[in-house]
């Protein structure tokens, strides 16, 4: 599945299918203390009979998934709705330094394994894989890709899932958005001793 982006914010904007149909609706929000990101899954229902004797009745509506509390000093908090726990980035989605000025992002996701956020040694996308022998692909940052249903003649940057993943959307969504933020906050060639802290 693809979770495609109509601005070029990762952290605002809503996350469209291919076809163009909206997905999540990301929306961060800064006051002088604090920044704070909320991820929102948008919910579609059938129209029915009762529709047409009703009034301004919603097409669409909204389910919260996470927010992101992004701390300066302290750890960044994650906080899944369904959960209502606060997770902690430093630990929850720890940070490892590799060669080569790359960073890792290591999450454990909710079915008690572990993935990998990375960027691609050659082309610098962010890659999400397993961390075993196998190294699967999960999930993938596409900056350009053609969607011939919805848009055939302007590329647009997307979320890629693979097959078999898309049970942990929420997660990959929440991490990429995370894991994002910090690649731009970061120097390129050496990650900041207070990247650690995130």
């Amino acid at each position: 599945m693809f979770l495609v982006l109509t601005t070029p914010s990762t952290s605002n904007t809503i996350y469209t299918d291919e076809f163009g149909i909206p997905q999540y609706q990301v929306d961060t929000r800064a006051t002088r203390t604090s920044r704070a990101t909320s991820i929102q899954r948008v919910l579609r229902r059938e129209a029915t009979a009762f529709d047409v004797f009703a009034l301004n009745v919603p097409r669409a509506s909204t389910q919260d998934v996470a927010t992101i509390r992004w701390n300066l000093v302290h750890s960044t908090v994650v906080t899944f709705a369904n959960d209502n726990v606060d997770h902690k980035a430093k630990t929850w989605l720890r940070h490892e330094d590799v060669q080569h000025g790359l960073s890792l992002h290591v999450l454990t996701a909710r079915d008690g394994n572990e993935y990998r956020w990375s960027q691609d040694r050659e082309t610098g996308l962010l890659q999400l894989r397993t961390t075993d022998a196998e190294e699967a692909l999960v999930a993938c940052f596409h900056k350009k890709h053609v969607f011939p249903e919805f848009l055939p003649n302007r590329p647009l940057a997307a979320l890629e899932v693979l097959d078999g993943f898309e049970r942990m959307v929420d997660e990959i969504l929440v991490t990429f958005i995370y894991v994002d933020n910090r690649r731009h906050k970061s120097p390129s060639r050496s990650p900041s001793p207070r990247s650690n802290s995130a």
